[in-house]
Order: C-alpha cells, then sequence, then structure tokens
C-alpha cells in the first residue's frame, strides 16, 4: 500500500525493509486500521515479486478493475506471483483490520529453497512463465508469528535483526505446510 494513502487518521503504518537477504530484497509491512470508516489505498503486485497478505483480524478487500475483487477475511492469506506484468489494485480495509505484508523476489526465494532437493513447483523450471494465485487459511503456527510481529516492542536496532528472522520464519513456516495452486 502507497504510504500516502494510509498516513492520516487513526491508522497506523510500520515499514521495516530488511537489509539485503541473499542478494534480494523483502519487505515486511504491518498496517492496523483503528479509524471507524473503510479506508482504500492503491498498491501494484510487481512482476517477478512473491506477495503475501495475512489478514489477522478485520477484512480487506482487493479490487483488480471494475469487474473483479476478492476479499481476505481473518485468518486467511493470500499469495499472488505474476512474472508477466504488474496489477495495479485498489485495498479497501475495513475497520477493526490487522494485515502483514511480506513480499520477496523470486530470485531471493530460489536462493532461500534451491538446496532442497524436493524443491517448491513455483521453482521449478517448468513453472518459471507461470503464474500462481494461493487463497488459504492461516495455520495455528503462522498465527503465532504473525501476531508475535504485531505485539513486539524493541529498540531499531533490535527490531531490524527481529524482522529479518521473523520474515524468514513465516517463509520456512509458509512453504512447509504446502505449496500454492498453479
Amino acid at each position: 500500500m502507497e504510504k500516502n494513502a494510509v498516513e492520516a487518521g487513526n491508522r497506523s503504518l510500520n515499514e521495516i525493509i530488511i537489509p539485503r537477504l541473499l542478494k534480494e530484497e523483502v519487505e515486511l509491512i504491518t498496517y492496523e486500521h483503528n479509524g471507524p470508516e473503510l479506508v482504500a489505498g492503491n498498491d501494484t503486485l510487481k512482476r517477478g515479486v512473491i506477495h503475501f497478505y495475512f489478514c489477522l483480524e478485520g477484512m480487506a478487500t482487493f479490487g483488480f478493475g471494475p469487474h473483479y475483487s476478492r476479499e481476505i477475511r481473518k485468518n486467511f492469506n493470500y499469495f499472488f506471483y505474476n512474472p508477466e506484468k504488474e496489477l495495479p489494485f485498489e485495498l479497501s480495509v475495513e475497520p477493526g483490520t490487522k494485515i502483514i505484508y511480506l513480499s520477496i523476489s523470486i530470485h531471493g526465494l530460489h536462493a532461500l529453497f534451491a538446496h532442497d532437493g524436493n524443491g517448491l513447483p513455483i521453482l521449478d523450471k517448468e513453472n518459471a512463465g507461470r503464474k500462481f494465485y494461493d487463497e488459504r487459511e492461516i495455520p495455528p503456527s503462522l498465527r503465532i508469528v504473525l501476531n508475535s510481529i504485531f505485539n513486539v516492542q524493541l529498540n531499531e536496532s533490535a527490531a531490524r535483526v527481529y524482522y529479518h528472522g521473523k520474515a524468514l520464519e513465516l517463509l520456512s513456516l509458509y512453504f512447509s505446510n504446502r505449496v500454492p495452486d498453479i
């Protein structure tokens, strides 16, 4: 979500750009909407980047143009990957919603998981040009990690290490459970 779309009102945006991870950038953003009204902002799913949206409370709607939208509800997450093009969308967030956004480039994910003989389908050569979209319920193990990201109070230097570790923990738990549908 663009920063200017969420700076006003009774909302908080905490953006953590984790330092280069195996030569790739990982981004982790927490968003909590405590205001009384619906809030909307525009963003783009970037080409070649894997996007995760985890909804811990409330509900939000992804609007991909006038004819297609998807709701994300409490305790569900979306996984988006499109190697072909960028996809602009509007995210409308209901009051009382908590969302965590995590992104990593396909190259960064490959660097983390390529050594594993079991591999992930998204990393297979035959799937290199395929889109992946997935919606699933957040399992308890992931919910614990996601809630800890919202509830921790650390100084800036400790927070960078903490969030770096949590981003890696989220990725490892996410892909240890089930791979996204093709």
